[in-house]
C-alpha cells in the first residue's frame, strides 16, 4: 500500500516537472520567435544587406560555436543512452558535454571581440543590435544550461541515475539551446 502512493507521488512528481520544462521552453521559445520575427522585419525592409555597407560577418567563430554546441548535443544522447549500460562511459560523455557547452560561450565570447575589432557594436545600428540580442540572450540560456549540468555533476560523479525525469528535462532544454542557436546561425550568417 505505501509502495503504491510513493509510486504515485513519484509518478505525478515526474508529470509536473515534464509540465515545468515543457512550459520554460515555450515561452524561452517564445522569446526567440519575437527575435525572429524583428530580425525577418527588419531584414525584409532593408534596401540594403548587411546594412550600412558593412561586409558579412565573419563566419569563423559562429561556425566553430555550431560545431561545438551540437557536439555537445549529441555527447549528452550519449549519455542517457550508458546511463544502465555503462555507467562510466555516461560520466565521460556527460563531462564531454559540459566542457562543449563551457567552450561554445567561449566561442561567442571570441566573436563578440571578432564583432567589435571589425566596427560591429550593439549600439551601431538596428544590425549590430540584433546580432548581439540574439547572442547575448542565447549566451544567457546557456548559462542557465551549463548550471544545470552543474547540478547534475554530484550525481553523475557518484553514478546515481534515479532521478531520471531531471536527466531527460534537462536534455530537453539543452538540445532546445542547440536547436536555437543552429536557426541563429542560418538566419544570422548563411542566409
Amino acid at each position: 500500500m505505501m509502495t503504491q502512493k510513493v509510486g504515485k507521488i513519484e509518478s505525478g512528481e515526474q508529470v509536473v516537472n515534464s509540465i515545468a520544462m515543457l512550459v520554460t521552453i515555450i515561452s524561452f521559445s517564445m522569446l526567440f520567435a519575437t527575435l525572429f520575427l524583428s530580425f525577418f522585419l527588419y531584414r525584409l525592409s532593408a534596401t540594403q544587406w548587411p546594412p550600412m555597407n558593412l561586409d558579412r560577418i565573419d563566419h569563423l567563430f559562429p561556425a566553430i560555436s555550431s560545431i561545438l554546441i551540437i557536439s555537445s548535443s549529441w555527447f549528452y544522447e550519449v549519455f542517457k543512452k550508458n546511463l544502465d549500460r555503462s555507467p562510466n562511459n555516461a560520466r565521460y560523455s556527460f563531462l564531454l558535454c559540459l566542457g562543449l557547452g563551457l567552450a561554445f560561450i567561449i566561442s561567442q565570447f571570441l566573436f563578440w571581440n571578432d564583432l567589435k575589432e571589425v566596427g560591429i557594436f550593439a549600439s551601431s545600428g538596428i544590425y549590430g543590435s540584433l546580432v548581439y540580442s540574439f547572442t547575448w540572450i542565447h549566451v544567457g540560456h546557456m548559462a542557465m544550461g551549463i548550471f544545470t549540468l552543474l547540478y547534475l555533476l554530484p550525481s553523475v560523479m557518484r553514478e546515481d541515475f534515479k532521478k531520471r525525469i531531471r536527466i531527460v528535462n534537462i536534455g530537453k532544454f539543452w538540445h532546445f539551446l542547440a536547436v536555437v542557436w543552429l536557426m541563429m546561425y542560418l538566419l544570422l550568417f548563411v542566409i
